[in-house]
């Protein structure tokens, strides 16, 4: 005890004789901190949060897979395929494809939304819940371009619609074209690709149309 008080004594000493050093010092630890407490901060908001899947445990991703890239995209005829021939595998399937999607703001002013066109079963297989409305389902997966649906993620819905609770039933312009809300994703669905969280989930059937290719 005696030899630590002599030493907090002797420290204290040598930071009243060098108070430039000492200030620096602090400072520096202080933005150390700072900066590894925000960096934590940050990947625990991306990497670390539930991503909102119902059982994630029982969950598998399904890649093409080749010498130089062993975890590769799947067209979309193979994921028909995979479907179709797997229904003794998996209890449930479904795909997602990325899409940078042009919206409309009151002001007229352009904005894009990073968005996933997903397939009739993903929220089924996801396990997703809503808060508002309905998720997408099988009925929005049957033919291209005929069904400009979409749900909004908790957070789109909270900035653009104010948490409006009779969002349900009006509708927003994505990629030139009206579509209807049907719903409001819960807050914990952070996305299926780690760092990338959607405002909107439209039916893969529009991806040609969110797209400009249709």
């Amino acid at each position: 005890m005696d030899a630590l008080v002599s030493n907090v004594r002797y420290a204290l000493r040598r930071m009243w004789r060098s108070p430039f050093f000492t200030l620096t010092a602090i400072i520096s630890l202080g933005l150390g901190i700072g900066a590894n407490t925000a960096i934590f901060s940050m990947s625990n908001a991306i990497y670390l949060q539930d991503r909102g899947y119902e059982d994630p445990e029982t969950m598998v991703d399904v890649f093409t897979s080749s010498p130089d890239f062993p975890y590769g995209s799947i067209s979309y005829p193979d994921w028909e395929d995979i479907e179709a021939g797997t229904t003794g595998v998996f209890e449930s399937i479904g795909t997602m494809r990325l899409a940078f999607v042009q919206t409309e703001n009151d002001d007229a002013s352009i904005e894009m939304l990073f968005g996933e066109a997903v397939s009739g079963r993903w929220f089924e297989t996801l396990g997703l819940e809503t808060v508002l409305g309905r998720g997408l389902d099988a009925s929005d997966h049957v033919s291209p371009g005929a069904h400009p649906v979409v749900v909004l993620s908790h957070a789109e819905w909270q900035n653009r619609f104010a948490g409006d609770p009779n969002v349900v039933g009006q509708t927003m312009r994505l990629g030139g074209q009206l579509y209807e809300i049907v719903g409001v994703l819960a807050p914990d669905y952070r996305g299926a690709l780690t760092g990338l969280e959607p405002s909107v989930l439209v039916p893969i059937m529009q991806i040609a149309e969110l797209m400009g290719t249709g």
